[in-house]
């Protein structure tokens, strides 16, 4: 099977520092290592809003980031409780430098 990404520094995980623009096949997330943030963004209408989308959400840790397999994410609540995130399977990773725009717009 071959997969083709149309990205300028195409990546199959991420890496331990800096921030990531992880889109999956119904939403974009940006993880921000750095600053411990992750911010959820529905790539459409269609898709359910959850608790915190398009909000910093504060990152503990990153249990799975890889093509093709769900993005795992575990959060912090500012109730303190923590939170498993999983996503929909990863389509692409990219290490994002500069600010990042929404998709869509």
């Amino acid at each position: 099977m071959t997969t083709t990404l149309q990205v300028t520094r195409p990546r199959t995980t991420i890496g331990a520092t800096g921030r990531w623009r992880v889109s999956t096949a119904t939403s974009t997330y940006v993880v921000d290592l750095d600053a411990g943030t992750a911010t959820r963004t529905p790539r459409t209408v269609r898709v359910p809003a959850i608790r915190g989308d398009r909000e910093p959400v504060r990152l503990r840790s990153v249990a799975l980031a890889a093509l093709g397999q769900p993005l795992v994410l575990v959060l912090e609540r500012s109730s303190g409780s923590l939170t498993l995130r999983r996503s929909t399977p990863v389509r692409e990773i990219v290490r994002i430098d500069g600010p990042v725009a929404a998709p869509g717009r």
